[in-house]
């Protein structure tokens, strides 16, 4: 077995350890005592689905109805075309069911932690293993075919396979709105520091033209191709002045108001966010660029959620930062100790919504 994949399957391995087994053990001395399954905050008031005993219950949550609906029955309303269909689509490919849900997520998780020891070595996959988004990584959720299709789509660019990246551009465009920055970081990339500007149009044309696929649809079943934005609107997030929203949250963070009370913990750990946005600007400026911006300005106007709620979802979904931390000492404690307070601060807050 090659030695990449050797270390990312033990990293893998050790990822499940910390993050999926303390769940399900949790989830069976609730069971030994009688006690009711446990219930993510506000997830039968919102309709997101039933509160059972089923073994993948914990992977599915919140957004993963929309995405289990999109697999079975394909895009209703406009309200769901906020949830990209990439994923979806291929949740259906493998039988539509919340079983095959999680196995395309666990296997594109995979496929990242192969990404990024390609870009980072060993230290880089054991990073993205023990990021804070543990349970993120296996669940009904989109961020882990975008980590695989952001870093490989990186992996292809270095090594100048000028195709196989403009596809993987376009799909990061039909699985996430932020695909779009992703290939704005790329048309940057190619364009400053390769100083290719016919390998430009190459690689970032056919990409727009894959990723055009998801608006042609949305103009055909809607007509607005861009009702996804709106729909995205609908949820509550607008953009911003970063810098604004960001002071917001920390003046809040010492507030009386009973607002925070609820979101402290929430919002602290989402600032986690930043870590991981500077590593990525600092690994690759040009690359980066777009999408930290992008996840800077998005932010929640309607005064019911924090500025960063989100945010740590956002900045850790990208892979410029694995290359930050190629070698070296201090790369190395630097990771592992941002990574163990991460999946501390995580656990707690699982425990405490999930759990009790």
């Amino acid at each position: 077995m090659r030695d990449d994949l050797k270390v990312c399957l033990a990293a893998y391995a050790v990822h499940v350890v910390i993050f999926i087994v303390p769940v399900y053990a949790a989830r069976a001395v609730m069971g030994a005592k009688g006690l009711p399954p446990p219930c993510p905050l506000g997830y039968v008031e919102t309709g997101q689905g039933p509160v059972d005993w089923r073994p993948l219950n914990p992977l599915v949550f919140y957004d993963a109805v929309h995405y289990l609906f999109i697999a079975e029955s394909g895009y209703d309303t406009v309200y769901r075309t906020a949830w990209f269909p990439l994923y979806p689509l291929l949740v259906r490919l493998f039988g539509g069911t919340a079983a095959s849900a999680v196995l395309v997520s666990s296997a594109a998780f995979l496929l990242a932690l192969l990404a990024a020891h390609r870009l980072g070595g060993r230290v880089s996959a054991w990073a993205l293993a023990l990021g804070p988004l543990g349970l993120l990584a296996n669940a009904v959720y989109s961020e882990s075919l975008f980590l695989a299709l952001t870093g490989w789509a990186l992996v292809f660019l270095e090594e100048r396979k000028w195709m196989g990246s403009a596809a993987l551009l376009g799909l990061c465009c039909l699985c996430r709105p932020t695909g779009w920055a992703v290939w704005a970081g790329a048309a940057l990339y190619l364009f400053f520091f390769k100083g290719r500007l016919k390998i430009a149009f190459a690689v970032c044309v056919p990409a727009a033209l894959v990723g055009a696929l998801y608006p042609a649809y949305l103009w055909c079943r809607f007509g607005d191709p861009l009702a996804f934005t709106a729909a995205i609107g609908h949820h509550g997030r607008t953009f911003k002045m970063p810098l604004a929203g960001l002071a917001g949250d920390f003046a809040g963070l010492f507030s009386r108001d009973p607002f925070w009370d609820v979101w402290r913990g929430a919002a602290l750990f989402n600032l986690f966010g930043l870590f991981y946005l500077a590593a990525a600007i600092l690994a690759n400026p040009l690359f980066s660029l777009p999408y930290a911006l992008f996840v800077l300005s998005a932010g929640v106007a309607d005064g019911r959620l924090p500025y960063t709620h989100g945010f740590l979802r956002y900045a850790a979904g990208f892979f410029p930062w694995c290359l930050y931390f190629k070698e070296g000492k201090a790369a190395v404690w630097l990771v592992f100790g941002g990574a163990y307070l991460g999946m501390v601060v995580s656990f707690m807050l699982f425990m405490k919504l999930f759990i009790f």
